[in-house]
């Protein structure tokens, strides 16, 4: 994913650290990958729904406390995370994995810029 690997690296004066009001805002099609659909999905404080292209195949984890995690590919404020991918935290009853998908999946949360 090229996109997330060319990007800007963390900045700590434009990535706040948590962000309740940050919402996907921006996509790009991809062809041929493994996403999961989600509703609900939560990361740094924010929540939201969308098609996010997955890292490392479709297994989600879930902890023993049943908190259920997985690491996608994409951007937090326009930029990738220092330590490795972001890690959303789903609604298992309203996620779904797909394989093969052809289509628009979210590469950036943060803010609309005004």
């Amino acid at each position: 994913m090229d996109f997330y690997l060319t990007a800007p690296k963390w900045n700590d004066k434009k990535c706040p650290r948590k962000d309740p009001a940050a919402k996907p805002i921006k996509a790009k099609t991809l062809s041929g990958v493994t996403v999961i659909k989600v509703k609900n999905a939560k990361y740094r404080l924010a929540e939201f729904d969308g098609v996010f292209a997955v890292v490392n195949g479709s297994d989600i984890k879930v902890s023993k406390s049943g908190k259920a995690t997985k690491k996608v590919f994409c951007l937090w404020h326009g930029h990738s995370i220092p330590t490795d991918y972001p890690e959303l935290t789903l609604d298992l009853e309203n996620t779904e994995v797909i394989e093969g998908y052809k289509g628009k999946v979210v590469v950036d949360i943060g803010r609309v810029k005004k």
